[in-house]
């Protein structure tokens, strides 16, 4: 069984995973922080569990977390049950037949081990972030929005090194982000753009992922925090290619709570956890609104700008 590693930690997985990056002996820690197997049998009887909340991922497709006693349980109308035991380090996933396995790839990789790190009091977040100079630099918006075509602009033009794509675990406590996922999903039309990158292969939903992206264009080390960016795109007949704007504590700590990554599936008490997270997070780091017209052709040029705020 091979170890990959992501998210600061390394995945023992029964099952090949080519979105992550092998470990390898000089990959940080040695022993996994989390074991995941697959199994064909029915997900057993959850006692007396409650249902925490719920999230429509696509049309008429949901996903639902329910916690027990002693038991996590993510289940998705798609791709079946994932079980997260013994303190969310052991995850057990009971597939759904004739699924998807790059949509259930997608959960474990952008739910569960996300849910995993929230339980031990990290903040996930939907977001890109690259190091630049040793410091991390965040992108936080949904889906389309570009998050990752900036960041590669970052690293194939301006020396950053992708620290995460989508996926971001950041420490709350101490401002520090992990990395995270060192693969790129990217629409097709936008990846012509990124030859440089490597090889890729298409995915679901029009896009194609580089996997084997080169070593010295990752961050495989655990980084500060410089800026958080929620992106504000602007029309293409906009005159302001980038502009950030400073948020100051209560508009910084809501951006980072409408980020989260698991959004509605964490109510109640595990929503409070986010919040106290977030408040903690936005005392620590500077957050902003960045601006930025949504115009290919002037990516390159906001690239620059954010760069040049960045040197040391």
């Amino acid at each position: 069984m091979p170890d990959y590693v992501v998210y600061g930690g390394r995945l023992r997985s029964t099952l090949p995973i080519p979105e992550l990056r092998v470990a390898n002996a000089s990959t940080g820690q040695q022993s996994p922080s989390w074991h995941f197997e697959s199994s064909t049998a029915e997900a057993p009887p959850l006692e007396s569990a409650a249902e925490i909340g719920q999230d429509e991922l696509f049309e008429n497709v949901w996903a639902r977390f329910l916690r027990a006693s002693d038991t996590l349980r993510l289940q998705f109308d798609d791709t079946g049950i994932f079980d997260l035991h013994d303190g969310a380090t052991r995850i057990v996933w009971y597939k759904k037949h004739g699924c998807e396995r790059d949509v259930a790839r997608a959960d474990l990789i952008g739910r569960v081990l996300p849910l995993a790190e929230h339980e031990r009091g990290q903040l996930a977040l939907h977001a890109s972030a690259v190091c630049l100079e040793g410091r991390a630099i965040g992108f936080m918006a949904p889906k389309n929005y570009g998050k990752s075509s900036l960041a590669m602009s970052l690293v194939t033009a301006h020396n950053a090194k992708l620290l995460t794509d989508d996926t971001l675990i950041v420490s709350p406590s101490t401002g520090v982000a992990m990395p995270g996922v060192h693969s790129v999903r990217l629409w097709e039309q936008t990846a012509g753009h990124f030859q440089q990158l490597g090889a890729s292969r298409p995915v679901l939903s029009d896009k194609r992922i580089f996997e084997q992206l080169p070593d010295e264009s990752l961050e495989m080390a655990e980084a500060p925090i410089d800026a958080l960016y929620t992106l504000v795109p602007t029309g293409p007949d906009s005159d302001t290619t980038v502009q950030r704007e400073a948020l100051d504590g209560i508009a910084a700590t809501m951006a980072l709570i409408q980020y989260q990554k698991l959004g509605p599936l964490l109510g109640g008490p595990d929503a409070a956890r986010v919040f106290d997270g977030a408040a903690t997070l936005a005392t620590r780091t500077a957050v902003y609104a960045l601006h930025i017209a949504r115009d290919f052709a002037r990516l390159p040029d906001a690239a620059r700008s954010i760069a040049q705020w960045h040197a040391r």
